[in-house]
């Protein structure tokens, strides 16, 4: 309204346009207030989604919401969401940056997926640890202290006691592949006629 745009080709009447809309000029304030909160919400949401939770987390989102949180609602909005992330990012080892949006985790799953698909063989539970290594930056010391704290008979017993058998191996187990040329194959391919 306060720098109206004629439409190509059509002449601006000033007087009929305030006539018309010139009552939205109340709800100005109230405008500029909403879309401080708005671009409170995403600067917040973009700056997690990129960053995710770790130690610096509240003081950088603090300093990217000052120049947004413009209004008195949009600040108090502001001092929760900067709380409520410093308590989340308390979470965080030096270093250390944890997800703060179910993106990274849909981006995971998919890494994951494709790498069952490479394995095809392996199933998806031995994938379990290649997804985990993808998310980490793998220095020697690091891995010797995994090794060192995890040895592969805990790994074994992890995976037989909090995943179970996979669908695979039940598979494999309940219907065992059958050669041909052997004579289970050769009496199944006999009884099961095609139409």
């Amino acid at each position: 309204m306060d720098v109206p745009q004629p439409y190509p080709g059509q002449e601006l009447n000033l007087g009929k346009l305030n006539l018309t809309l010139g009552w939205l000029r109340q709800y100005d304030e109230s405008l500029d207030a909403w879309q401080s909160l708005l671009q409170t919400a995403n600067v917040t949401l973009e700056s997690l989604r990129v960053r995710g939770y770790h130690r610096e987390a509240a003081a950088e989102l603090r300093d990217a919401l000052h120049p947004v949180a413009t209004s008195e609602r949009a600040q108090r909005v502001a001092d929760d969401l900067v709380k409520f992330v410093q308590e989340q990012s308390e979470q965080a080892r030096p270093g250390e940056r944890l997800p703060a949006s179910t993106e990274v985790l849909e981006s995971l799953i998919g890494k994951g997926k494709r790498l069952e698909g490479q394995q095809s063989q392996g199933g998806f539970t031995k994938s379990v640890l290649a997804m985990a290594a993808a998310v980490t930056r793998p220095t020697q010391e690091f891995i010797a202290r995994a090794f060192a704290a995890v040895k592969t008979t805990d790994v074994v017993r992890w995976v037989r006691d909090k995943l179970g058998v996979s669908f695979g191996a039940q598979r494999q187990a309940a219907l065992p592949s059958t050669k041909k040329g052997t004579k289970l194959a050769q009496t199944l391919s006999q009884e099961i006629q095609p139409f």
